[in-house]
């Protein structure tokens, strides 16, 4: 699961893969606010932060390639 593939990151990132681990993005959420069955469907909201961190993170990764010119 989840646990196996984030003792992954490490490797990935020194592979050259742009990865963002959002695992925890919803820590400490009602899950009622972030999914909408009992399952992994989220909500508008919860399909809306995970937006704005998969955003943040090109975002970031841009700016980081533009100030390596």
């Amino acid at each position: 699961g989840y646990g196996l593939f984030g003792r992954q990151i490490p490797a990935l990132r020194n592979a050259g893969v742009n990865f963002v681990d959002a695992s925890s993005l919803f820590e400490g959420k009602p899950w009622r606010d972030i999914y909408s069955d009992d399952c992994c469907h989220f909500t508008v909201h919860g399909y809306h932060q995970l937006h704005l961190r998969i955003i943040a993170a090109v975002a970031e990764q841009l700016q980081k390639r533009g100030s390596a010119k």
